[in-house]
């Protein structure tokens, strides 16, 4: 009985199986608009097992890359950490190098 009812439902309701996922995909649009949603999504990605570490290699292996060809072409630190900020492409890892721009420029270790 319970799978036939399911089945009535889904017959009536069949509008709402393509429904659902578009507008999820448009919410997280919508969401990361806004840079308290960007940093959100992207860090509820990176708590994704398999997806989170994929997501941090390819952070990792953009920003430093950047990183490093900027401070070997004599570009001053502090402007090679902006620049390579922007290219990290996760509110995440631009929000790090944000705090670790902040703390050379106030003379952290």
């Amino acid at each position: 009985q319970l799978l036939v009812n399911i089945s009535h439902s889904v017959a009536k309701l069949w509008f709402l199986i393509p429904a659902i996922p578009m507008g999820m995909f448009i919410f997280v649009k919508l969401l990361r608009k806004f840079n308290y949603g960007r940093i959100g999504w992207d860090l509820f990605l990176l708590q994704i097992p398999i997806v989170g570490n994929l997501v941090e290699k390819n952070c990792l292996a953009r920003t430093t890359r950047t990183l490093g060809t900027l401070v070997s072409s004599g570009v001053p630190i502090l402007e090679a950490l902006t620049i390579t900020r922007e290219t990290a492409g996760n509110g995440m890892f631009e929000r790090l190098f944000s705090k670790v721009a902040e703390g050379i420029r106030e003379g952290e270790t």
